[in-house]
């Protein structure tokens, strides 16, 4: 008998995860954006570091030697923020301000759980990712899309040389994983633990 209601409901609990995948993770709302000189979050999620980027750190070994290397194309003096996505948060990444693509590249890794050790940083920089470098009138950003242990697909929808307005849709990352986002040096509005939403949060100012 009770088999028997565990087969009828199994076709129910398929279609109620198959709307909450379509209808609610895959979500893509229009919010409206703050006016003015703004930079915005490219993405959804909660801030878990804000590494200062200096050009006198050491870049010869350690977390540091990481950071500078992935913000060499970028920065001298600015910083990197990593934004953990959960299946609760919107998954798509947005342009933080107006740019132009200047190159991507995927990189294969590895599928370390990118949520729960994210301090630790190293699905961060092991794990399976994508890089999107922007070109833009207050420097060189770079947005990096980071697999995890449930991600297996990092979705880039943008090209070298396309031009996007702030806010236009960068590419997707499916389930809960992480964005890194490297900028130069300016005016930081957030901080570590605050919960972000691309589009609609002030990331920096000039």
């Amino acid at each position: 008998m009770y088999l028997y209601i565990i087969l009828l409901s199994l076709p129910a609990l398929v279609l109620a995860l198959l709307l909450f995948y379509r209808l609610w993770f895959l979500r893509n709302p229009g919010r409206p954006m703050p006016k003015g000189e703004k930079i915005l979050s490219p993405a959804d999620g909660t801030i878990a570091r804000i590494i200062p980027i200096r050009k006198t750190m050491d870049i010869r070994k350690g977390l540091m030697g990481k950071v500078r290397a992935w913000a060499g194309d970028v920065t001298k003096d600015g910083y990197l923020i990593v934004i953990v996505m959960t299946p609760m948060d919107m998954h798509y990444q947005k342009a933080p301000c107006d740019c132009r693509v200047l190159g991507t590249r995927h990189v294969p890794g590895k599928f370390h759980n990118a949520v729960t050790k994210a301090r630790e940083m190293k699905a961060t920089f092991e794990n399976e990712h994508n890089i999107i470098l922007l070109d833009t009138k207050y420097g060189r950003m770079k947005v990096i899309q980071v697999a995890g242990v449930l991600v297996r697909r990092v979705h880039c929808f943008v090209e070298p040389g396309q031009k996007l307005k702030k806010g236009e849709d960068l590419g997707v990352v499916k389930l809960g994983s992480q964005v890194c986002f490297i900028m130069p040096k300016l005016k930081l509005k957030v901080k570590e633990g605050e919960h972000v939403l691309a589009r609609a949060t002030v990331m920096a100012e000039p």
